[in-house]
């Protein structure tokens, strides 16, 4: 049922106070978000909002990964990457992700970028290559092989640039 609407010829109570300025509203010309530079494994679409940038500058990013790729629980999600230039990297492995659970990760720049991979693995995936193990990945040997599917991302390590609308 559509809410009831009444319109009055004039204003039903006395104005109780003047409008007041509010500041103008600001123009950002860079959105966070990060630029999908490539896939691996089997091939799934990227969910629009799955992997979001909640912040970045100086010498850290941090995303958010939302679990838009089921209505059913993952098997597991893992944000993957090397730490800085050390050839070490660095993957946390998510365990049974619910439909919308948000993981959030920071991580480290290294020279200006961050680059990384957001890497799952389901039942429901479709068949596809069967991957080998991720360096830093721990227990990787409890895959579902060949139903494993990354993203890999770049990311700028500074704030996005807005412009202050000019005063008239």
């Amino acid at each position: 049922i559509p809410p009831a609407i009444f319109t009055t010829s004039a204003p039903t109570a006395p104005k109780t106070s003047s409008p007041t300025q509010s500041a103008a509203p600001s123009e950002c010309i860079e959105q966070f978000r990060p630029q999908l530079s490539g896939t691996f494994g089997t091939k799934v679409d990227l969910p629009d909002g799955a992997v979001t940038i909640i912040n970045q500058g100086g010498n850290t990013v941090r995303l958010k990964i939302t679990q838009l790729w089921s209505t059913s629980d993952i098997f597991w999600i893992a944000p993957y990457y090397q730490i800085g230039g050390t050839g070490t990297y660095k993957c946390e492995k998510n365990n049974e992700i619910a439909p919308l659970e948000e993981l959030e990760e920071v991580l480290d720049c290294f020279q200006g970028f961050v680059n990384f991979n957001v890497v799952l693995n389901d039942s429901s995936f479709p068949s596809g290559p069967v991957l080998g193990d991720l360096p830093g990945c721990a227990d990787d040997f409890f895959d579902i092989r060949g139903k494993k599917v990354g993203y890999s991302f770049n990311v700028q390590c500074r704030e996005p640039t807005c412009e202050l609308p000019t005063e008239a």
